[in-house]
C-alpha cells in the first residue's frame, strides 16, 4: 500500500475517532498557500488543528520524533491563514494544536492535545 493510501486511512480512522470523542469536523486537507493541516475540527469553543500521522512499520511511541521543526513552523503558518480567512466562524474561540497518531498495524490511536507546536 502507497504511502497516501496509508495516510488517508490514518486520517479516516482519526476523524471517527475524534467525532466519536464529541468533536465537530470541520475541514480536511485544508490547504493554505504555506502548508496544509490534515484536521480542523471543533472541541466545544476550541478550534483545534490537527496533524495525523499514520504509521505501519514505526511503532506509535516513536511517530512524534518524525515531525520536524519545519513542519510544525508550517501547520502554524497554515493555522495563521485559515484564521484569517475564517476569522468570523472562529471569532472568541480557542485554539488548540492537536497530533493523533495511528498504528495501522495495531490499528490503535494516540490522541496528544495542547500539543506545543513551537521548538
Amino acid at each position: 500500500m502507497n504511502k497516501y493510501k496509508i495516510g488517508m486511512e490514518g486520517e479516516d480512522i482519526a476523524c471517527k475517532y475524534l467525532e466519536k470523542e464529541g468533536y465537530s469536523i470541520i475541514e480536511r486537507n485544508y490547504r493554505g498557500k504555506k502548508g496544509e493541516i490534515d484536521i480542523i475540527a471543533r472541541d466545544g469553543n476550541v478550534i483545534v488543528f490537527i496533524e495525523v500521522k499514520s504509521w505501519k512499520t514505526i511503532p506509535v511511541s516513536e511517530a512524534a520524533f518524525s515531525i520536524s521543526s519545519m513542519k510544525k513552523r508550517r501547520i502554524i503558518n497554515s493555522a495563521e491563514q485559515y484564521i484569517f480567512e475564517n476569522r468570523k466562524q472562529v471569532l472568541n474561540s480557542d485554539i488548540r494544536f492537536d497530533f493523533v497518531f495511528v498504528d495501522a498495524v495495531k490499528n490503535s490511536i494516540s490522541h496528544n492535545k495542547n500539543i506545543i507546536m513551537e521548538s
